[in-house]
């Protein structure tokens, strides 16, 4: 009996072998492609928020140059009286 399953053994391995190794590298590619995937995405959403802060940066300078301004602070003392 102990024979019998030696030699099942011995003639299932290599094949056993072979099937994990196949799946090994299919997961490797796969998972190369997801975090290729994952670095594109990245890299669009790091350059959408540079563009919003950009905009957000020019939004409070025109802010800063609004309320610097002497008109500004002349209304603001009208409004006051």
């Amino acid at each position: 009996m102990r024979e019998l399953l030696f030699v099942m053994l011995t003639v299932s391995a290599p094949f056993l072998i072979g099937i994990f190794v196949i799946h090994y590298f299919r997961y490797r590619s796969e998972a190369a492609r997801i975090a290729a995937a994952a670095k594109d995405s990245a890299e669009v959403a790091d350059a959408a928020l540079r563009q919003q802060v950009r905009r957000l940066q020019e939004r409070v300078e025109v802010l800063e140059a609004i309320v610097t301004d002497t008109k500004y602070d002349l209304n603001r003392k009208i409004s006051g009286l």
